[in-house]
């Protein structure tokens, strides 16, 4: 809501009410009484009614200046403002003086025109039925269409694809309730038929409790996407380096690490994960044994089972690598999917013994990944067991160590794409280091 009228807006609305504003006088009864009605158009919560009210009120003094101040507050308004806001045929039924009832709407409808069209966001109003009574100029610049052929036109039919409609309608319904949609991302159509990448944010109006229409203002995030992109891309190629570092130390939890990774997006698609969440879930296993950096390579490397305080020390890495990446301010869910991955359904695994949903999803899923690749692969202190052995083992363990919902997507993936059925040859060629 914040987003309602942005620096700009304000600074046009103080340049016109500081243009006017000579002899601005108390408002009167007659003038809070229209303030009042005018104060029902906008939303009844949010931090944007706070600069709001008082912009509204300014431009009521200035507005009103040429009316009598003698006329009786109940006499004012005979009926609710149509339409919403001016610009859209709002019109203030009043029982008499009907010239300056005409001319505090033309004034009005100036003021919040200037003040609307400086917005750098497309801005609309509309009505209870999504017919389109207000556009502001920066809607006509992005979108393609002129304010005629906006006004009284079902938006949705205009701007917005077919398969984002259900989202759309979900999200009305949402703001139908009183409730402020948050920012959300999606792509909107132009009149040329191109999509663009937008965000949105569509906040409800009432009067007297009854739902009235939206307001959505639109902002174009092509660039920002772009951006991102660039971002998200260089991350990437920094996680690589990470990896190619820890390949010069230690081959084995390199290479493992990107396998274990590889899995994990192919069982995070089949659970049903965004992309977004793959891409978390990609990068932390990708990371997931960071922590072994601090583990001296003698015992990583032991070619003989380590002994009980050489294993203890082994398994600090999980709660290690978590903190070394979260002192680097990187995503907390993905920090904690490191630190869990080590984690078993019944509370057997470390660093913390959590149980079954107290463990991270991403955590969960990596753990199996993990385990199905490391039994597949050599080890310094053994021989690849395979792929069937890897299976048979979450198999059996299903429910007890791991979780029921990636063990089945884990076996999906095997019977169907053959995942790992080459582990074992592969492993062969493999040093050991």
């Amino acid at each position: 809501m914040i987003e309602l009228l942005p620096i700009p807006v304000l600074v046009g609305v103080a340049l016109v009410i500081a243009f006017l504003a000579a002899d601005v006088k108390v408002l009167n009864e007659y003038e809070r009484a229209v303030v009042f009605r005018l104060g029902r158009l906008l939303p009844t919560k949010g931090p944007g009614l706070v600069f709001i009210i008082p912009v509204i009120d300014r431009i009521v003094r200035v507005a009103m200046r040429t009316i009598t101040t003698d006329v009786p507050p109940q006499d004012v308004i005979t009926k609710d403002i149509q339409n919403d806001l001016p610009g859209s045929g709002v019109t203030l039924s009043m029982d008499r003086n009907s010239v300056m009832e005409c001319d505090l709407d033309a004034r009005l409808e100036k003021l919040y025109g200037i003040a609307l069209d400086t917005a750098g966001d497309a801005v609309f109003i509309i009505n209870a039925d999504e017919m389109v009574v207000f556009a502001n100029a920066h809607a006509e610049k992005l979108f393609g269409f002129s304010r005629k052929e906006f006004l009284h036109q079902y938006l949705p039919e205009l701007l917005i694809p077919k398969d984002a409609l259900e989202m759309h309608l979900n999200l009305v319904s949402l703001a139908k309730t009183g409730k402020n949609t948050s920012r959300y991302r999606t792509c909107r159509l132009t009149k040329a038929g191109r999509l663009i990448d937008v965000e949105i944010t569509m906040s409800p109006l009432f009067s007297n409790g009854e739902f009235q229409g939206l307001v959505k203002i639109i902002r174009d995030i092509r660039e920002t996407m772009t951006l991102e992109k660039e971002i998200r891309e260089a991350f990437h190629k920094m996680v690589n380096v990470v990896g190619r570092f820890h390949e010069l130390r230690d081959l084995y939890t390199a290479k493992h690490q990107t396998r274990v990774s590889d899995l994990c997006r192919l069982i995070g698609q089949r659970i049903g994960f965004s992309e977004e969440e793959l891409e978390r879930l990609s990068i932390a296993a990708k990371l997931h044994d960071i922590g072994k950096v601090a583990i001296p390579l003698d015992l990583l490397i032991k070619p003989a089972l380590l002994t009980t305080e050489e294993f203890a020390l082994v398994k600090t890495h999980a709660r290690r690598g978590s903190e070394l990446l979260g002192q680097e301010g990187l995503d907390r869910l993905l920090c904690d999917s490191i630190e869990q991955h080590h984690e078993k359904m019944d509370g057997s695994g470390y660093p913390s013994g959590l149980k079954g949903e107290n463990i991270l999803l991403e955590a969960r899923i990596i753990c199996v990944a993990d385990v199905v690749e490391a039994m597949s692969s050599h080890r310094p202190y053994r021989p690849a067991l395979g792929i069937d052995a890897a299976l048979e083992e979450i198999l059996r363990n299903r429910g007890t160590l791991y979780d029921p919902s990636v063990v089945d997507a884990c076996l999906d993936i095997h019977r169907e794409n053959g995942w790992g059925a080459g582990r074992a040859t592969e492993a062969l060629h493999q040093p050991i280091s």
